[in-house]
C-alpha cells in the first residue's frame, strides 16, 4: 500500500505540467527558485535515486542526470511509475545511506516528503505569478 501514498504525492507534483505552459519551463517564475524545467529534471533524478536505492541497496546522490533534450512529461511519468512499482514490491529491504540503514517505508516517506516540499515552493511561485493552481491542488487541498 505504501506506493499509493507516493503515487498521490507524485501526481500532485506532476500536475504542474498542466498549469505551467511549456514556453515558461526555462524561465524562473520567482528569484528564489530555479525554472520549472530545473524542478522537473530534479524530481525525475531524485525519484530515480530512490528507485535505484531499492534495487541496489545503496542510496547515493546525486544520481544520473538526464540529457537536456529528454521528454519531460514522459520522464516524469516514467520516474513516478517506476518508483511506485519498486515501492509496491519492496518487503523487508533496507538501504544503506551513509552510515545508516533505511527501510523501504523510510524511503517512501522521504520520497513523499520531497514531493511535498517542492509543491509548497511552487505554490508560492504560482500565486506570486498569478498562475492558476493545478485542479487537484484546489480540489484536494482546498487551495485557492
Amino acid at each position: 500500500m505504501r506506493h499509493k501514498g507516493f503515487l498521490y504525492a507524485a501526481e500532485m507534483t506532476d500536475a504542474l505540467l498542466d498549469v505551467i505552459h511549456e514556453s515558461q519551463w526555462s524561465t524562473r517564475l520567482i528569484a528564489e527558485l530555479g525554472s520549472p524545467a530545473n524542478l522537473f529534471f530534479h524530481m525525475i533524478r531524485v525519484r530515480d535515486v530512490y528507485r535505484d536505492a531499492l534495487e541496489t541497496g545503496i542510496l547515493s546522490f546525486p544520481g544520473r542526470f538526464l540529457p537536456d533534450n529528454a521528454h519531460v512529461a514522459t520522464e516524469l511519468r516514467r520516474s513516478r511509475e517506476q518508483l511506485a512499482q519498486r515501492l509496491a514490491g519492496a518487503c523487508d529491504e533496507s538501504v544503506k545511506f551513509g552510515l545508516n540503514r533505511l527501510s523501504a517505508d523510510e524511503i517512501c516517506a522521504a520520497a513523499i516528503q520531497h514531493e511535498g516540499l517542492h509543491q509548497g515552493q511552487w505554490y508560492v511561485a504560482l500565486k506570486q505569478q498569478g498562475i492558476p493552481l493545478p485542479i487537484s491542488w484546489r480540489q484536494d487541498w482546498s487551495l485557492t
